[in-house]
């Protein structure tokens, strides 16, 4: 391990934008040295804002939480964009067209993302604790105590996101949410997971779920009633940054 950490350690120093100070330990995409950054917040949170703006606006997303006064209000996640006319919400999904909030995807019917089979174990980060990693709750919720080896869980990867990390380890949802696509059909989702019996439960990240959770809701509600209508084990699980609307998230924790 020591050997792996030296292999990737930084080499070379980079000078922090505030007082000038040169070292390894700071970041090339964000300049900005530790003692500044606790001692001169305010400008070290200037610096970030223009820093994730650029990057947001190179991805050809949205730079800012839109917040205009007469704009429409998007309640699909936390951050409750006030759009302007013609303009677009900070995930790039809603719009303001004619005074009208209007979307094409992230609704009950459409989202933008794809999704694959993942082995259990997973690396999902809860499956040591989770029953198809640890077995807890069998045989309710696991096929066995030891847990669902030899079944798989159906991971679905959604193409958006309410916040904007700068070193998100999936970073290709920008891609995605720009691109528009590949884009999922909620019935034909439903029908795929539901013909696989080797399927236990699925997992939404990303991007994360929260501008997407009409979605969300609608694909994971019809899993779990057709499921439990044929005796079957199916999970839902949400990696999410929590920053979703109160009712929607509601609707969601019910499930």
């Amino acid at each position: 391990m020591k050997i792996l950490l030296r292999g990737l350690r930084k080499t070379e120093n980079t000078e922090c934008d505030i007082c000038g100070k040169e070292s390894t330990n700071i970041s090339s995409s964000l300049p900005l040295c530790l003692e500044c950054i606790r001692e001169k917040p305010d400008k070290s949170i200037e610096i970030a804002s223009k820093i994730h703006s650029k990057t947001r606006e190179e991805a050809g997303l949205p730079s800012q939480v839109p917040d205009s006064p007469e704009g429409v209000e998007c309640d699909y996640c936390g951050n409750n964009c006030k759009i302007s006319e013609g303009n677009r919400g900070y995930c790039d999904l809603s719009k303001n067209e004619n005074c009208e909030l209007t979307r094409e995807f992230g609704t009950y019917e459409k989202a933008i993302g794809s999704w694959y089979r993942d082995r259990h174990p997973t690396n999902c980060v809860a499956s040591w604790c989770c029953a198809g990693g640890s077995g807890s709750g069998f045989p309710t919720y696991a096929k066995t105590p030891e847990g669902d080896k030899g079944y798989k869980s159906a991971a679905v990867f959604l193409g958006s996101c309410s916040y904007h990390c700068l070193y998100c380890q999936n970073s290709q949802w920008r891609r995605h949410a720009k691109d528009k696509k590949p884009v999922l059909e909620k019935d034909e989702l439903v029908e795929e997971i539901l013909s696989d019996s080797s399927i236990t439960c699925i997992c939404w990240f990303g991007g994360s779920p929260e501008t997407q959770s009409p979605f969300v809701h609608e694909v994971s509600k019809e899993l779990v009633e057709r499921a439990k209508d044929k005796d079957r084990i199916l999970r839902v699980c949400l990696e999410t940054n929590g920053n979703f609307s109160k009712d929607l998230l509601d609707k969601i924790a019910k499930i």
